[in-house]
């Protein structure tokens, strides 16, 4: 039973993140051709697979991640090909909104901003993305500048 409900939640996962980014996917392809932001002028990454989030907040990630959404979706269901397809081209803005407005299921938008944004770095990590001398951000015009990109490693 845990194997249908994993994979259900991944088809919601799914669904929502279409239906959520469609409306941000023009607006992050617009955003990633503007002049230099104050993100990039801070030396925030503008890709996954130059090190977007640290290590430091993978880790945070990690715990919120087992004790907000473990109990319902195991980590493995977030990763490799499915996650590529859904998430390449699309900004960690859109994951980020998208987890704050669907989850956790029995309370959607109950965590902090930063606990999302640690969620995020966590399935980066998951995902092979390398970590970086700086987290990942919670502003919502720094995290539309973070492009989520094919990773240039395997995912552990």
């Amino acid at each position: 039973m845990p194997i249908v409900w994993s994979a259900l939640a991944v088809m919601m996962f799914a669904a929502g993140a279409q239906s959520a980014s469609a409306q941000n996917a023009r607006a992050s392809q617009k955003t990633s051709k503007a002049l230099p932001t104050a993100a990039a002028a801070r030396g925030a990454p503008s890709r996954t697979s130059q090190g977007a989030y640290s290590s430091a907040q993978a880790r945070r990630g990690e715990k919120a991640y087992r004790i907000n959404c473990g109990s319902c979706h195991a980590p493995t269901a977030y990763t490799g090909a499915s996650f590529l397809q859904l998430w390449v081209g699309r900004s960690a803005y859109d994951m980020v909104s998208l987890l704050r407005q669907t989850m956790p299921n029995d309370e959607p938008g109950r965590l902090t901003k930063q606990q999302y944004v640690d969620i995020v770095a966590y399935l980066f990590k998951l995902n092979g993305y390398p970590a970086g001398a700086r987290s990942l951000p919670t502003e919502d015009a720094d995290l539309r500048r973070v492009v989520i990109d094919r990773r240039v490693t395997a995912a552990p």
